[in-house]
């Protein structure tokens, strides 16, 4: 096994670019603050030598792998991830690391090969400076090019942490130096590939101990082969070697030694954005089957904690202004005006928001159809993904969707925004705000919004017409919305509905009947309720239109190809 340097010591890297602090995109053109003359560009990989010439590399365009807020994220996360691993070092010492242990799922050194377990403390803080290493490279405008096999390794890690910094607020990535994008046009970073980008196959049989020591002698591989533990810091030889006198941090030299040093900051914070501590599944509906499915593994990658917000105030608006209709109305048909067909969307209201053809629905199918917004408000103040699990609940994330872009159009309104829990408008960039995304990630298909098309309208309504079966769009009829799609766990059935609505329900229709009380303790949300009601002569014009603010229409969008065809709905509904 060959010999690790674990110095400690900290002095000046003579190999640092001038640009190192530099947080623009890779391969730009800077001023050298020092002199005021244009920068030499730098060439980002710089670092490969003439024996890369025998392995199958590419240098593929930055700006297209990692452009540059992707940048930015990929070095904030090696930096905070190094933080981590320094503290966990400490933590860990020379002791294995303990996978049962349930604190171990919160340790970076979790993230490598079991066989790792058992290394040092030495060797654990080499690893963490090869995060630093990187993380340097990035912002120095050069490719991450691994020089060790400790350094790929810790690229992979990078790349499977950094999508959780998306769930930072703008403010937060501007404290880690990150540039937010104000581009409307703005998308994700995409990170699939990013890893294989730079890494080099077998660059591992590049180290020096690998190599001949004469032509007709090879050297013996070691168990494990030469990307073993115990050679992840041997150089290799297709690229160049870092100094060895670079050091490690000044707080960790002071641990070192022996004083109770921390980094800026502390700990909890690089632990809390790069989702250690989180321990919600966001896709837990799905089935054990669908379970690959998503193409996001991580929730904030498709919207931020400050969207679920949104989406959540709009779902709990839209709640509120539906179980009013639905307890005044009751039975009544909604009478639309002569020149509504259901085709806009009207702000401060519920029922006229749903398609015509559930304008005659009875009041517990009013009062599950509400239900369904409470249910998806649930799932984005939880931490999980909105996935509808019935036709119902995809009216209702479509109509959560139209009444958070309404609702930003209130951003303006500090005071107003505050009392919602809302950030101002100044919070809201692009990536805050991208609900065709959502709409792609989270819709199984769109089919049930034919039903507010007034030409497909009866089609929709008929499962065994020609062009439904066609389409395998199953039985759109509103009788069958709260059945729950095939790839999705169903909602438990006992959840009830909130208790005052149970209690409004109950002044306003003495006859209606409920179902016993299926209330767990501590749950405030009341009996589930089911069966007949009494009509009620309450006509739609008394119906109170929520807050006095101004009403503004959304054309709705006509019926998408469908995003993931084949997925199959029950034979039969789930009780309501």
């Amino acid at each position: 096994m060959p010999e690790t340097d674990a110095r400690v010591s900290v002095a000046p890297d003579p190999t640092r670019p001038a640009d190192a602090d530099d947080c623009r995109a890779p391969g730009g053109a800077v001023v050298d603050e020092r002199t005021g003359d244009p920068a030499v560009p730098v060439d980002p990989y710089a670092a490969y030598t003439e024996h890369a010439e025998d392995y199958d590399y590419g240098t593929p365009d930055l700006d297209e792998v990692l452009p540059e807020f992707a940048v930015g994220l990929l070095a904030a996360a090696g930096r905070l991830l190094a933080t981590l691993a320094y503290r966990d070092a400490f933590t860990l010492g020379d002791k294995p690391l303990n996978r049962r242990s349930a604190k171990a799922t919160a340790t970076v050194f979790a993230d490598l090969p079991p066989e790792c377990d058992r290394q040092d403390r030495s060797w654990r803080l080499q690893w963490a400076r090869c995060l630093d290493d990187l993380a340097a490279d990035l912002q120095a405008g050069m490719a991450p090019l691994p020089r060790c096999t400790g350094e790929r390794r810790a690229l992979q890690v990078m790349t499977d942490r950094v999508p959780h910094l998306l769930a930072c607020s703008d403010a937060q990535l501007s404290d880690l130096g990150v540039h937010v994008p104000d581009d409307e046009d703005y998308r994700p970073p995409y990170w699939e590939g990013v890893f294989e980008a730079f890494v080099v196959d077998d660059a591992e049989d590049s180290i020096t101990h690998a190599q001949r020591a004469s032509e007709d002698e090879d050297p013996a591989v070691p168990v494990g082969g030469w990307d073993a533990p115990g050679y992840w810091f041997a150089p290799y030889g297709i690229t160049a070697g870092r100094d060895p006198d670079r050091g490690h941090p000044p707080w960790v030299v002071q641990r070192v030694e022996g004083a109770a040093a921390q980094p800026d900051g502390g700990f909890g914070r690089a632990g809390e954005l790069l989702g250690y501590p989180t321990r919600v599944d966001p896709w837990a509906a799905y089935t054990d089957e669908y379970r690959g499915v998503a193409e996001y593994r991580v929730l904030a990658e498709v919207f931020t904690p400050q969207a679920a917000a949104l989406l959540a105030v709009a779902a709990q608006q839209l709640a509120g202004i539906g179980y009013e209709e639905v307890i005044t109305c009751g039975d009544e048909p909604l009478e639309r005006e002569p020149d509504d067909d259901g085709g806009w969307y009207e702000h401060g209201s519920f029922l006229a928001n749903l398609p015509p053809v559930c304008d005659r629905q009875s009041q517990p199918w009013r009062l599950a159809m509400v239900r369904a917004l409470d249910d998806l408000a649930e799932d984005l103040r939880a931490g999980r993904a909105p996935l509808p699990h019935c036709n119902a609940e995809e009216i209702a994330l479509h109509l959560i969707l139209q009444e958070a872009r309404i609702l930003l159009e209130e951003a303006d309104d500090a005071a107003y925004f505050a009392e919602l829990g809302l950030p101002p408008r100044p919070a809201w960039s692009p990536r805050h705000r991208q609900f065709d995304l959502m709409r792609e990630v989270f819709f199984q298909d769109e089919d049930v919004l034919m039903s507010y098309d007034a030409g497909m309208a009866d089609i929709a309504g008929d499962p065994a017409h020609l062009v439904t079966r066609m389409l395998h769009t199953g039985d759109l009829r509103p009788r069958s919305w709260f059945w729950t799609f095939s790839n999705v766990r169903p909602r438990p059935a006992g959840r009830g509905f909130p208790a005052g609505v149970l209690a409004a329900l109950r002044e306003r229709s003495p006859a209606l009947r409920f179902t016993a009380p299926t209330q767990r303790a501590g749950d405030d949300r009341g009996a589930d309720t089911t069966t007949t009601t009494t009509t009620t002569t309450t006509t739609v014009a008394g119906v109170a239109r929520g807050p006095d603010r101004a009403v503004r229409g959304v054309r709705r969008a006509g019926p998408t190809p469908l995003l993931r065809p084949g997925v199959r709905r029950r034979d039969g509904p789930d009780p309501v």
